[in-house]
């Protein structure tokens, strides 16, 4: 996946989950080899103390161990928390 994929799945989840929050964007995981060239693509990342890398308020991991996707609240469980809403995308 392409940062620009990335950008596209975490907006068509928002918009398919409707009022469900377990169907609302919860995490992003991306292959360490995949952070370095998507990293600077993605917009609005940022760092929260002691609650990671984030994108949109998304909690973003990054390891060797993860493929590059977007899961749902629901599928991220803990991994995820805390859930913050959603903040708007940027150009």
């Amino acid at each position: 996946m392409t940062a620009e994929q990335i950008a596209a799945a975490v907006q068509a989840l928002d918009e398919q989950a409707g009022d469900h929050e377990g169907l609302k964007p919860g995490l992003i995981t991306v292959h360490a080899d995949n952070w370095v060239a998507m990293s600077p693509r993605l917009p609005a990342l940022c760092s929260i103390p002691a609650q990671g890398i984030r994108h949109r308020g998304i909690r973003v991991i990054v390891s060797r161990q993860e493929d590059n996707r977007v899961l749902t609240r629901d599928e991220a469980g803990q991994r995820g928390e805390p859930f913050l809403d959603l903040e708007p995308p940027t150009a």
